[in-house]
């Protein structure tokens, strides 16, 4: 947090971002699954800096958004998440 400070502003609402980050990454990469989070947050990385150096930087939240509504469309119980009986 504080090497997070000095290149940004603090307020209240500076850590939702992070936090919805986070939870479709665990969400895309199946519950409890290691592999599958850290294979999330790549394909969600990779997915981010695509748009951000092709499209726009702006719309890098709304790709994250995007990649995990198709995720949950098609995987919804997530890349390495197993259905239940």
């Amino acid at each position: 947090g504080i090497i997070l400070s000095t290149f940004l502003t603090m307020d209240a609402s500076i850590g939702i971002v992070f936090t919805m980050k986070a939870l479709i990454i665990v969400i895309m990469g199946g519950v409890g699954d290691v592999r599958g989070a850290i294979i999330a947050a790549l394909i969600l990385g990779l997915a981010e800096t695509t748009v951000a150096s092709l499209v726009d930087p702006g719309l890098t939240l709304a790709a994250a958004y995007l990649l995990f509504l198709l995720v949950l469309l098609f995987r919804p119980e997530g890349l390495f998440g197993r259905r239940q009986s």
